[in-house]
């Protein structure tokens, strides 16, 4: 599966938050359902919650700087002859999360004709700590490599979505 992360430095929860429930109402492949995934969050799938509690998190920043990125939207795209079950889906959202730390977080998957793909909020700030929950470009690959590898290793069922991400070959592998 690839996994990609496009940071935001504005305040812009809401629109994003709009953006990824934007297909939570519309009918699911056969055999999958919709979901709302949480991780430090207010139980609740209302665009206006969500957003307030990720501002209240942004309020407790300790460097409030100009060019700070506020929030992380990060998307698992899986290959299009790949069909994950909602609780596959689930089990690798876990794995995610545990791998990127402890933050708050919001997944949501769109199922498109062509793919299944989360779509993930990951707040700037750790919950709590008003510290930057910021990952390196290394830190940011290895949990790529990690994520893919648990992937192959629990779900060989997916193997068309494995990507090599190793610095000499970044190709999608097939067999």
């Amino acid at each position: 599966m690839i996994l990609k992360s496009i940071s935001h430095k504005k305040l812009n929860f809401r629109g994003l938050l709009e953006y990824i429930f934007s297909e939570h109402n519309l009918p699911t492949p056969d055999g999958l359902e919709r979901f709302v995934w949480r991780k430090n969050m207010v139980e609740s799938e209302k665009v206006e919650e969500l957003t307030n509690d990720f501002l209240q998190n942004e309020a407790l920043r300790i460097h409030n700087r100009a060019n700070v990125n506020r929030l992380y939207h990060e998307v698992l795209s899986f290959h299009p002859d790949s069909h994950p079950n909602t609780d596959t889906l689930k089990d690798i959202l876990q794995q995610y999360s545990k791998l990127r730390g402890e933050s708050k977080m919001v997944a949501v998957p769109h199922y498109s004709e062509s793919h299944c793909h989360l779509h993930i909020l990951v707040s700037g700030v750790e919950v709590g700590s008003g510290r930057a929950n910021r990952l390196s470009k290394h830190e940011f690959n290895q949990m790529q490599q990690t994520l893919n590898n648990y992937q192959v290793e629990k779900y060989p069922e997916l193997s068309e979505s494995y990507v090599n991400y190793s610095k000499k070959d970044r190709s999608r592998v097939s067999d």
